[in-house]
């Protein structure tokens, strides 16, 4: 009995097992009487759901979890056939994998059966992730490295759209009235002023007018119309304790009561007419603080600490419970996944409840929330990731989802807005070796339109 409970669907098991045989497309194809194509379709979606990349490693993840025997390497895919009464049915399932599969001699077969079990133990180890060549200064990227920006294949919902004017990470991102601002960051150059409007309908950028204070590390929310931008990481390389405020419709910042302390690298969300803050650094040490911000009275406050001290971490509102998620503490990454409802801020039960915790840990990622799912694209601040993940809160379960970019993708920003008939996910710049200039395109849904049938009479 398999210890993990596969998520794949019955045909989906069937082409894995194969898979895990060896054979190529076309014999899968000849064993289950399907075309070569789908073949792909399938393994396109057993890929997605298992959040791997290749067939081996598709095989091996099934042998880990035990959904595929390590001795399994007949043809238990294919379809079992009557066969005539003058032909004993084993004989013609012999034909039948004969002609998949060529004779393997003795010697072939323990090699292979070695191979396998050698990879079973190794996957049963505690799974490490490839460590990144060198660490940069946590704070600030300005030392490049040989990385590039890997595109994985056969993508089915990214899409590269416009890319924005000035590469950059540590940004703040965020959507209004369907339009998507990109604010500050850390460029090639330095710390950014920079505020950049992406239009998703007309697929276009301009510039809005210059943030007051340079800023990176640094995150934004909504709350009346008027984008709230506070702290950061400042040019003099320290932390700031600003709150500048943005209107687009008359494209002016103002001020308002500052941080109760510099700070950067914090986890931002609204609820309501208040802005809840998590955790961060001050540049010297890393932290489990909740301030809260009540636009109204333009005062601060204190709310119940983080769970643990952490920065690098992210935050979006479901059902008016906001999840905060991944962090980075000068050590390690987390995969930490807790809600905070902020009806219960000062009641004896408090406001935070561990969840599910992510798939894998990340610290410098984003977090949008989409029809009540939470989508938290890139990460990996000290080892590489593969995939993004989807959090569905009412089942307190995460799966992972495809990645336009391999390996790092840390310190990007990411807002949801209206496309077309639907609702996509933007993901902006970040870092991956170098600053990069990058507009994502994520569709969560896809809305396909059936044509009108006449009812027969």
């Amino acid at each position: 009995m398999p210890e993990i409970e596969s998520p794949l669907s019955a045909r989906e098991m069937e082409i894995l097992r194969l898979v895990a045989t060896g054979a190529t497309n076309a014999q899968i194809a000849l064993a289950l009487d399907i075309s070569p194509n789908t073949v792909k379709v399938h393994l396109k979606n057993i890929f997605a759901k298992l959040g791997v990349l290749s067939r081996t490693e598709a095989a091996t993840l099934a042998i880990k979890n035990g959904w595929v025997q390590v001795g399994e390497v007949t043809a238990p895919g294919v379809s079992a056939v009557e066969a005539p009464p003058s032909v004993p049915a084993p004989s013609l399932a012999r034909t039948q994998a004969a002609r998949l599969w060529p004779p393997v001699a003795r010697w072939q077969k323990i090699l292979l059966l070695t191979t396998m079990v050698a990879l079973a133990v190794i996957l049963w180890l505690p799974p490490a992730r490839t460590a990144l060549p060198g660490a940069l200064d946590p704070f600030s990227d300005h030392a490049r490295t040989a990385e590039a920006v890997l595109p994985s294949s056969e993508l089915t919902r990214w899409a590269s759209v416009a890319q924005m004017p000035t590469p950059r990470g540590r940004l703040a991102v965020v959507a209004l009235d369907g339009r998507i601002y990109a604010i500050g960051g850390d460029t090639a150059k330095g710390i950014s002023d920079a505020v950049e409007i992406y239009d998703p309908v007309t697929n276009t950028w301009r510039y809005g007018a210059a943030k007051p204070t340079a800023a990176g590390n640094i995150a934004a929310v909504v709350v009346g119309g008027r984008i709230y931008v506070p702290g950061g990481f400042g040019v003099a390389r320290a932390a700031l304790a600003t709150l500048e405020i943005y209107d687009p419709a008359s494209d002016l910042w103002t001020t308002a009561a500052p941080l109760p302390e510099p700070l950067f690298a914090y986890a931002l969300a609204s609820a309501g007419e208040r802005i809840y803050l998590f955790g961060g650094s001050n540049g010297t040490r890393y932290l489990d603080t909740t301030y809260i911000y009540d636009t109204v009275a333009d005062e601060w406050s204190r709310g119940t600490p983080l769970p643990t001290p952490r920065a690098f971490l992210a935050a979006s509102v479901i059902d008016d419970v906001i999840y905060v998620v991944g962090g980075y503490d000068g050590v390690r990454e987390y995969a930490r996944c807790d809600a905070y409802n902020p009806a219960l801020e000062g009641s004896a039960e408090g406001p935070w409840r561990a969840r599910a915790d992510m798939l894998a840990a990340r610290a410098g990622m984003a977090a949008v929330v989409v029809a009540e799912n939470l989508y938290v694209i890139g990460g990996g601040w000290s080892s590489y990731l593969y995939f993004n993940e989807r959090y569905d809160p009412a089942n307190d379960v995460w799966a992972a989802i495809e990645t336009p970019i391999l390996g790092q993708w840390r310190t990007l920003g990411a807002a949801a807005a209206p496309w077309e008939q639907e609702v996509a996910i933007y993901a902006l710049g970040g870092w991956n070796g170098d600053y990069l200039g990058v507009n994502q395109r994520y569709r969560p849904f896809f809305y396909v339109s059936l044509p009108s049938i006449p009812s027969g009479r």
